[in-house]
């Protein structure tokens, strides 16, 4: 399953940076999720790649030089309201509903990002 390469790719982190940003994988597991919405292992699997991709600590100086957190890359890209959805849809399978609340938790490390999905 790609979504598991792309997932061991992102525990490295340099990998994450152009992953999330370069190659936009957000805006393509995001399509994969809307593609396959019955699937619940692929999209507890795509909630999990993108939880590691959120999960990322940046310092300023690497969030200055690229202009944008790779969790506000993720929300500009649908991966946030993706990942909202999927909690709303499948708050009845446990396991999706942590792998989600994880995600959000990591997304929401970005103050911007956190202010922007509470004001929604």
């Amino acid at each position: 399953m790609c979504l598991r390469a792309i997932g061991n790719l992102a525990f490295v982190d340099v990998n994450i940076r152009q992953l999330a940003d370069e190659q936009h994988a957000t805006a393509a597991i995001v399509k994969v999720m809307a593609a396959h919405p019955d699937d619940d292992e692929l999209q507890q699997t795509a909630v999990e790649v993108l939880s590691n991709f959120a999960a990322k600590e940046e310092t300023e100086e690497e969030i200055a030089e690229e202009l944008a957190t790779i969790q506000y890359i993720m929300m500009e890209e649908g991966g946030t309201q993706a990942v909202l959805s999927l909690l709303e849809n499948k708050r009845s399978n446990s396991s999706i509903a942590t792998a989600c609340l994880q995600c959000l938790l990591n997304i929401c490390t970005d103050v911007e990002v956190a202010t922007i999905l509470a004001e929604e």
